[in-house]
């Protein structure tokens, strides 16, 4: 698996998370709590909106700390390399720096137009 493939479940996992919390049909806590809100139109879209920027600043943190290029847990002193292996062999899913390249590719880019839009 490459960098590449590893960062398109991220974002295939951001996708399912939000249409999990916004399905009328499939009850999370989150789902519920939205319901609750009653929101409708321009104020339920804008919520979205913040829940799927707040998913991909979330999963590109992730990445970014499995990378070595951020600290885990919101400490800068504990950024470290992790190393991620397909399962029974000893070949590296990624090397230093690509997670946080690919990622910023699929997260930061789109962040960046919901900052315009929200």
């Amino acid at each position: 698996m490459t960098a590449k493939e590893f960062v398109k479940l991220f974002t295939e996992q951001r996708e399912c998370d939000l249409k999990t919390y916004f399905s009328q049909s499939i009850e999370t806590q989150v789902g519920l709590m939205i319901q609750e809100l009653e929101l409708n139109g321009d104020k339920l879209n804008h919520l979205k909106n913040i829940v799927k920027l707040i998913l991909n600043e979330s999963h590109y943190n992730v990445l970014c700390a499995l990378d070595g290029t951020a600290g885990l847990g919101g400490d800068s002193r504990k950024q470290q390399f992790y190393k991620l292996q397909v399962d029974g062999e000893n070949e590296l899913i990624y090397g230093f720096g690509e997670l946080q390249a690919e990622g910023s590719e699929a997260f930061e880019d789109e962040c960046k137009d919901f900052v315009k839009f929200i």
